[in-house]
């Protein structure tokens, strides 16, 4: 996991080290700085192929004289005032010609033409309302991803030499949804809104007789019913024995945008960045059980069961970069780093088929349900990478790549207790473990 922590804080750095490097002063030249107003509009291009012709514009709109068209590829003043222009040399931005020029993070705000969103918000793939100070861009997307689990927990071996394992149980893709709303206005500045979760089903994974044998310290002090055999000797000579595993995951986050600017890249390419900061909550709940299958015993089944819920809330920081690569076509970088609260609710009790928990032999009292909770610091990270293709003036599809590592995490299958003769080692929350998420996503943005 420091690997992890050590190639993430390097990506952040040369990111932050590559824009300041790349960032032309264009837009500072102009008086522009920081404007989320379209490269193009400064360019003179319109929807259509016909120049647009109005008498004034407002701060953030394209105007020219007193009623004289605009000479395509000349350069005009997108922060013209009480219908002053300032005419320029021919501008090509980036190898972005046509409908891909401004405003790359998502659509920014029409102009008085009244052309579906018309000279601005085309870098981002999606128009605007015509005349409109603000607009708001909705995404939904679906998502797959993986967990990399925690390290092997060996529970039951059989005779054969086969190993039953807690990452037996592998969750494998796990299926869930994105949804997004963001408002920015003509400078670019705004909020975000965002929720995402995974919802896989439970996994399992057994290991049969005979001639099984549990690693698991203390379990001949538990019994679960009076003359029973003690655990130990109940899930060794069981028919078998089985895991299963259970996630799930949600994330929501609100989030205040500010725009950074346009610049233009080394290779010529038209681009944008903003910076972010906000609040996160992020949950993550597992259950993990462990039982043991004895047909011709009463009871017939024994279940250890572990329940754990981090819930996480705190503050983050972050930004979110785009580059033109075509007319249509944009990528889209984006990293949040944030301290967190992580709130443990930790549960765990052995119990059988008949509903009884298990005890201390030598007490003879129903004694095995724990719940404990605790407050630990949590450190959460995000890395996204993915292309954005326009298909229309206000509606494009979105695709890439999303890993997520949160550190200082309770996992259900490292509160197993190393001795279950130790009560106070059961009542001790292990919060000192990791997750990394990653996976892809597909959906799309629609602006309005």
């Amino acid at each position: 996991m420091k690997r992890f922590w050590n190639t993430w804080l390097a990506v952040v750095v040369s990111t932050a080290m590559i824009s300041s490097a790349t960032a032309q002063s264009d837009w500072n030249q102009s008086n522009d700085v920081g404007s989320y107003q379209s490269i193009l509009s400064r360019g003179g291009y319109q929807n259509g192929d016909a120049p647009a012709q109005f008498n004034s514009a407002g701060p953030g709109q394209v105007g020219n004289q007193a009623g004289e068209p605009e000479m395509p590829g000349q350069l005009v003043n997108a922060q013209a005032m009480n219908g002053q222009t300032a005419m320029g040399q021919p501008m090509h931005v980036g190898g972005c010609t046509g409908d891909c020029g401004g405003g790359v993070n998502g659509c920014t705000c029409g102009d008085v033409s009244g052309r579906n969103g018309g000279l601005a918000g085309r870098l981002g793939g999606l128009g605007s309302r015509a005349g409109s100070g603000s607009n708001y861009v909705f995404g939904a997307q679906a998502l797959f991803f993986r967990r990399d689990h925690e390290d092997d927990v060996p529970l039951t071996r059989n005779g054969a030499g086969q190993v039953l394992r807690s990452t037996g149980a592998s969750m494998g893709t796990m299926g869930g949804v994105n949804f997004g709303l963001t408002k920015r206005d003509c400078n670019g500045n705004g909020f975000q809104l965002g929720y995402w979760g995974l919802y896989p089903g439970q996994q399992s994974s057994t290991i049969l007789g005979p001639g099984l044998g549990s690693y698991l310290t203390g379990f001949n002090t538990l019994s679960v019913a009076p003359g029973a055999q003690n655990l130990l000797n109940y899930y060794n000579n069981s028919d078998s024995n089985r895991i299963y595993r259970d996630n799930e995951f949600h994330s929501a986050e609100a989030n205040m945008l500010r725009n950074g600017g346009n610049y233009t890249t080394r290779s010529g390419r038209a681009g944008n960045y903003e910076m972010l900061g906000g609040a996160r909550w992020f949950q993550f709940n597992e259950d993990f059980q462990y039982s043991a299958f004895y047909a011709a015993a009463n009871p017939s089944q024994v279940d250890y069961i572990i329940n754990n819920t981090n819930t996480l809330l705190g503050f983050q920081i972050g930004g979110r970069n785009q580059v033109c690569l075509s007319d249509r076509l944009t990528l889209i970088s984006a990293a949040k780093l944030g301290a967190f609260n992580n709130r443990i609710n930790s549960s765990q009790c052995i119990c059988d088929s008949n509903g009884n928990f298990a005890y201390r032999t030598a007490l003879g009292v129903d004694d095995y349900n724990y719940t404990s909770t605790k407050n630990d610091l949590a450190l959460l990270g995000e890395l996204d990478m993915g292309l954005a293709y326009r298909f229309s003036q206000s509606a494009r599809a979105t695709f890439g790549y999303r890993v997520l590592g949160v550190n200082g995490l309770a996992l259900a299958p490292s509160q197993i207790p190393r001795n279950f003769a130790n009560d106070a080692e059961i009542n001790s929350i292990n919060s000192n473990n990791s997750l990394i998420l990653g996976g892809g996503y597909a959906g799309l943005e629609f602006c309005y």
